[in-house]
């Protein structure tokens, strides 16, 4: 992977611990890592094949793997970029330094999300 196709920077967010709020437990996500990422484009039956309409984007994201992450990075994360929270539908290798992340968010961004 070269660095420089490494231009966006990602946020990678898992389910932290229950947290009693006094009526119900729940867990709110917590920035796990923060990495810089290439955003590769979706072929059309890429596209097709990530089920995307009108109401949805879909995106693929290429990082070096993070060697300090356990359990690696998987669907039960999520992902912040852009102004919009990925769900992550799944998590390839790509040799032995590289993943690649497919996600797939609502199609409008959110109101008070930062540009990351």
């Amino acid at each position: 992977m070269q660095a420089g196709r490494l231009d966006r920077r990602i946020t990678i967010e898992r389910l932290g611990p229950p947290v009693d709020t006094g009526f119900t437990d729940r867990s709110d996500f917590e920035p796990l890592t923060t990495r810089s990422a290439e955003l590769v484009p979706l072929r059309g039956a890429e596209m097709m094949a990530a089920g995307e309409n009108a109401a949805f984007t879909s995106a693929k994201f290429r990082i070096r793997r993070p060697r300090s992450i356990d359990p690696m990075i998987n669907p039960m994360d999520r992902l912040k970029y852009g102004g919009r929270t990925y769900d992550i539908v799944g998590v390839d290798e790509i040799g032995r330094d590289t993943i690649e992340i497919m996600a797939t968010a609502r199609a409008e961004p959110e109101a008070d999300a930062d540009p990351n």
